[in-house]
């Protein structure tokens, strides 16, 4: 696992670290948490996870990611045959980066092994996270939404999995595992 937090990255530091990730293609987590990539540094970090072919969990907090960047994201994981757990949180996800989303969710083919996904962002009107639910719904996985006050407060509107009476449980303890400590396993990277 690797977690990177609390180091900002600028987008010539954010191209160092996925010319860095290239190398790791047998990372399973992926945390960066504070970082605060803009968007061009988030599309060369999501160039870097398609090639990334283990990677079962990423969590991403704190960004300044916009529209592209969360675009550049979003196509990036339909790509991720592996990934079980996604976890988004104050990255600047708006309508426009959850229908990016949404679409990275559809198709018979799109993130197989995806379980959960938490999209905690004040930037989704309803119809975003209208896509989101419907999006998730028709894959089986466990969505957590939150508005940033919501998020704050510690409030997360779950909406689980379809046919699991525990897929809000289960959504939840896969996010906090792929958010949680490296259990000594980590690599710490400075930039």
């Amino acid at each position: 696992s690797l977690s990177l937090v609390g180091r900002g990255l600028n987008a010539a530091s954010a191209l160092r670290l996925s010319q860095a990730l290239a190398s790791l293609y047998r990372l399973e987590e992926l945390t960066l948490s504070a970082t605060w990539c803009c968007d061009t540094g988030l599309a060369a970090v999501a160039r870097a996870i398609r090639r990334l072919p283990s990677l079962r969990a990423l969590n991403l907090e704190r960004q300044h990611a916009g529209d592209a960047g969360v675009s550049a994201l979003a196509a990036a994981l339909a790509g991720m045959p592996h990934l079980r757990s996604l976890r988004l949180v104050e990255c600047g996800v708006t309508d426009k980066g959850a229908e990016a989303i949404a679409g990275a969710l559809s198709g018979p083919s799109a993130l197989p092994a995806l379980r959960s996904a938490v999209i905690a962002d004040g930037c989704l009107s309803p119809s975003g996270e209208a896509a989101l639910r419907a999006a998730a719904g028709a894959r089986e996985v466990g969505l957590e939404l939150a508005t940033r006050a919501a998020a704050v407060a510690g409030s997360v509107l779950a909406y689980p999995a379809a046919g699991s009476a525990s897929g809000s449980a289960d959504a939840g303890a896969h996010a906090h595992a792929a958010g949680g400590g490296d259990g000594g396993r980590g690599v710490g990277i400075s930039v």
